[in-house]
């Protein structure tokens, strides 16, 4: 949301034009009244929105790859329907999103948010 027009409108960080200029001046302009948007709040979001998905990802449950159901034992490998237990988010999607986050924030300049994933990487 634009804070001197309030226009209301979804960044798309990779594709969007306003953002993705060659020109870092001309980026995080607003499109309506042309007044920059501010960024910190943007990080802040996209910082925020990183640290749910990295606790969604160490809070999931374990699924039976035969039955599909939940878990209920705390330390078994295996379901009681001989099935193998797995995570419905496995650590190679959670590192490909980790990745895309690092890249946009390499390339919009978002030191924290960069810190953030680097940490969650390793």
């Amino acid at each position: 949301m634009c804070a001197h027009c309030n226009a209301s409108r979804d960044l798309d960080l990779c594709r969007d034009p306003n953002l993705t200029r060659p020109l870092k001046s001309e980026r995080w302009l607003c499109g309506q009244c042309h007044a920059p948007y501010d960024k910190d709040q943007v990080e802040l979001r996209l910082v925020e929105g990183l640290q749910r998905r990295s606790t969604r990802f160490q809070l999931q449950d374990l699924r039976c790859s035969k039955c599909k159901q939940v878990a209920k034992r705390q330390m078994g490998l295996h379901c009681p329907c001989s099935g193998l237990l797995s995570c419905d988010d496995t650590p190679q999607s959670f590192a490909e999103d980790l990745a895309v986050i690092a890249k946009v924030a390499t390339f919009h300049d978002f030191e924290w948010l960069a810190e953030v994933a680097a940490s969650l990487a390793h």
